[in-house]
């Protein structure tokens, strides 16, 4: 099995720390057929959700921050990375992405290279609808997560030439101002981690 990668994993950082053993080689750039990349995972920082929160510099804890989804679009698409899974990191990933649910988009994936149906299960992690309907417009950004995922994609850009160009067409970028440095606390350790998603 294979999951689609379309945010801070394509980081190979953030693909290692979450996954360890999964090799870069073994990743293959896809494009995921009528979707496009968006900021629009609302996690409520209120304090309602128990495992971790965020704060900014001055340590206040904004409302909503927001994060990457796969919002339909028809005759879109977006790139990103299939990555192997097993059973094992396939948990942990939805340990990792509880806000989100776990779709099958196997029929929809095609190979970067040469547009050929990637032939393989395929599932990517897409918003739950509660968190996608949380207050999105007036939620902020982390600039750690922004740019592991900018990053990310120009790392793929070396071996899928016009990765980073697609990217950035793919993906409805945030405004400048609702990009804001933030400090992930994770509430079972209570320790800080900059900008993480």
């Amino acid at each position: 099995m294979f999951v689609f990668a379309y945010a801070s994993l394509l980081h190979p950082d953030s693909l290692s720390a979450t996954l360890p053993g999964v090799l870069l080689s073994d990743c293959v750039p896809v494009w995921f057929e009528g979707r496009e990349r968006t900021f629009s995972v609302a996690f409520p920082n209120a304090g309602s959700e128990p495992d971790k929160e965020y704060r900014d510099d001055a340590g206040r804890r904004p409302p909503a921050v927001r994060f990457c989804d796969l919002t339909p679009s028809p005759g879109s698409r977006v790139n990103g990375v299939c990555i192997p899974v097993d059973d094992a990191a396939l948990m942990r990933l939805r340990q990792r992405e509880r806000r989100y649910d776990e779709v099958v988009i196997a029929a929809e994936v095609r190979t970067y290279a040469d547009e050929s149906m990637f032939a393989h299960e395929v599932v990517a992690f897409i918003g739950k609808q509660r968190y996608r309907a949380a207050t999105r417009e007036t939620g902020v950004v982390p600039a750690g997560y922004l740019e592991t995922a900018v990053s990310g994609a120009r790392h793929w850009d070396a071996v899928a030439p016009g990765f980073f160009d697609h990217f950035r067409r793919s993906t409805v970028m945030p405004a400048p101002h609702e990009v804001v440095p933030l400090t992930r606390i994770d509430l079972a350790f209570r320790g800080p981690r900059a900008g993480e998603g």
